[in-house]
């Protein structure tokens, strides 16, 4: 009876330290309380020109937030408690306002408080007055649906502080026709399924520009680390070598039928405007698998043991955005690749890459506590 106690006594703390983990640390996420339409929500601080609450610019309940004025770039932000070098899972809602149909889009910005070289919001000279470019650590652009209903947007940051700034702007981009969005239902949750298992994710490690990042190896015509390749810190990967296809892969330790989740930040070469492609291989060793439309391949993945082959464009404005991807691993090794990708018609055809990072989901921390606390047992009943 004492140890059967124990036992689940253990259980009950294992569920009780994943559930609080996984709790959201946005405070008034869904922008309820507050003093009325055009007034600051709670917990929520205007950084400029945003409106506020707004009850026409909810996705759920009363209330939503209007983070620009007048059709104009603006935002709010808050400030969450994080620990440093853990991992957050973000979440929110878009729509173009008043449910209109054209092009919209939000900027959503983490890292550290700062006025000194300020961040673009849009590409017309807008710059947010409390982030700055040396503490930021997540910075993406994601566009609307343009039928104007409702789209989940997500990112992930991992935190090098004990304060994080999570900011949520409109940001008016040329060509935009609605330039104007509602955001409902934020959240940041810390990633419960465990630590970031690549090795060197943000290519500070290495020799200098195009030498060799530690961790990664070039697969073919690979520039490798480029001091002008940075979304956060001072390096990042150019991933192909003259203006070609080309790329590099690091070989990731798993668990076989887990799932992950993969989350990397792209970028036009030099920031410039146009098109430019990146792809992200998972799989087994071996070659054949092609990289563009122009018959390069990889001699570091087989087709037949690929679990992933995914191509994602850059933004053709030439800001950074996040890709997104989980995979399910089916041995204890697997590579994960990424690679220039030049296709026909792209004009840019070369790009940057930063803050790579492979998590696994939380199914893995649950079961292996389980395992444990099992074990446990059987040991006690022995």
């Amino acid at each position: 009876m004492k140890n059967s106690s124990l036992f689940f006594g253990c259980l009950a703390l294992v569920v009780m330290t994943i559930s609080a983990t996984a709790a959201n640390l946005v405070l008034n996420p869904g922008f309820e309380t507050n003093s009325g339409n055009g007034t600051d929500p709670d917990a929520w601080t205007s950084d400029f020109n945003t409106y506020g609450a707004f009850d026409g610019g909810a996705r759920t309940d009363a209330y939503g937030l209007h983070p620009g004025a007048s059709s104009g770039t603006g935002g709010s932000y808050q400030d969450l408690a994080t620990t440093p070098g853990n991992t957050y899972q973000g979440s929110l809602w878009v729509q173009n306002f008043a449910g209109g149909s054209g092009a919209s889009n939000v900027r959503i910005l983490a890292g550290a408080p700062g006025s000194s070289s300020p961040v673009a919001i849009d590409d017309q000279g807008s710059n947010t007055s409390v982030f700055n470019s040396a503490g930021l650590i997540h910075n993406s652009l994601y566009s609307t649906s343009t039928d104007g209903s409702w789209s989940d947007v997500t990112f992930q940051f991992t935190a090098t502080g004990s304060s994080t700034l999570i900011g949520l702007y409109n940001a008016y981009m040329s060509g935009d026709t609605v330039h104007s969005t509602n955001v409902d239902d934020v959240s940041v949750t810390p990633t419960v399924g465990g630590a970031d298992i690549v090795s060197n994710g943000g290519f500070e490690t290495n020799g200098g520009n195009g030498t060799d990042p530690a961790a990664w190896t070039a697969d073919f015509n690979s520039y490798g680390a480029f001091s002008g390749a940075a979304q956060t810190g001072s390096w990042g990967l150019h991933p192909g070598a003259s203006n070609g296809t080309g790329g590099r892969y690091q070989s990731l330790t798993t668990v076989p039928g887990t799932s992950y989740d993969v989350s990397l930040s792209v970028q036009n070469f030099d920031g410039l405007s146009g098109t430019s492609n990146v792809r992200v291989l998972v799989g087994d060793a071996a070659s054949g698998i092609a990289i563009d439309d122009q018959g390069n391949e990889t001699t570091a993945f087989a087709p037949a043991g690929a679990v992933l082959n995914q191509l994602s464009p850059t933004e053709i404005d030439g800001t950074w955005s996040e890709v997104t991807f989980e995979f399910t691993a089916t041995g204890e090794t697997t590579r994960l690749g990424v690679y220039n990708a030049y296709m026909t018609g792209d004009d840019v055809h070369a790009i940057n890459v930063d803050d790579v990072s492979v998590i696994p989901e939380p199914g893995l921390t649950f079961l292996l506590a389980l395992s444990m606390l099992g074990g446990l047992r059987r040991r006690r009943r022995a």
